[in-house]
């Protein structure tokens, strides 16, 4: 992190880098929250989402679209037939 400071001594700007911006944030430099829901989300090159997570040891994958409109339904929906309420009971 770089501070801008003007010539009477008082910070007028913060210079952050792209890891720091997440760190404080939350959000990827391009605007999109890098975890929704404790899921990993991420872009690929065509410009769709993705949620990753690892749950009882496997990765769980799954596609948002090209929007993250909903992302969170989709999330709790994969969440609820993915974990199971009790262990053991499989």
């Amino acid at each position: 992190m770089q501070k801008v400071i003007d010539d009477s001594g008082v910070t007028v700007a913060m210079i952050l880098s792209a890891k720091e911006f997440e760190k404080v944030f939350g959000y990827g430099v391009d605007g999109y929250p890098k975890r929704i829901l404790k899921w990993s989300i991420n872009r690929d090159s065509r410009g769709a989402f993705r949620a990753q997570r690892r749950i009882a040891g496997k990765t769980h994958s799954l596609y948002l679209g090209k929007t993250l409109d909903g992302a969170e339904q989709k999330i709790s929906q994969k969440e609820a037939c993915t974990i199971d309420p009790e262990p053991g009971t499989s």
